[in-house]
């Protein structure tokens, strides 16, 4: 991913972003909100927001990783048009610009990996990472 379109939602995921650290934090969404007596249901854990006009990927991601707070030497990203081409969604959630990416009430492991598969192929450096 080199380029962001104007109004396109851009998630950043810290690390871990390999398959099995994805599975591992949908289980644990899932898990929270059975124990808050909720119906479960599978996300990962994202931080984003839109394109703003005039801005670069890069001076988005900057933003983003500014506000999350979060460290890691690399991000992997996903927009909101890669998640609807594979059937999820990204719901606000939490702190302004969390994000999960819902994988739904059946955890998928086709999708875990796609999700996984795509943010190590659209990883850049985290540019707050000291």
């Amino acid at each position: 991913m080199t380029s962001v379109t104007v109004g396109e939602l851009v998630l950043v995921r810290f690390p871990p972003m390999h398959a099995s650290g994805l599975q591992e934090d949908a289980q644990d969404s899932f898990d929270a909100l059975v124990k808050k007596g909720e119906i479960g249901e599978y996300s990962v854990s994202t931080w984003g927001r839109e394109a703003r006009g005039g801005e670069t990927l890069e001076q988005l991601v900057s933003d983003v990783c500014a506000k999350a707070d979060l460290r890691g030497r690399k991000v992997g990203l996903v927009t909101g048009t890669a998640l609807s081409g594979v059937g999820l969604v990204a719901r606000a959630s939490g702190d302004p610009g969390h994000h999960d990416v819902v994988l739904g009430a059946e955890l998928k492991l086709d999708l875990v990996e796609w999700l996984a598969n795509t943010f190590l192929g659209n990883r850049m450096k985290n540019p707050w990472d000291k």
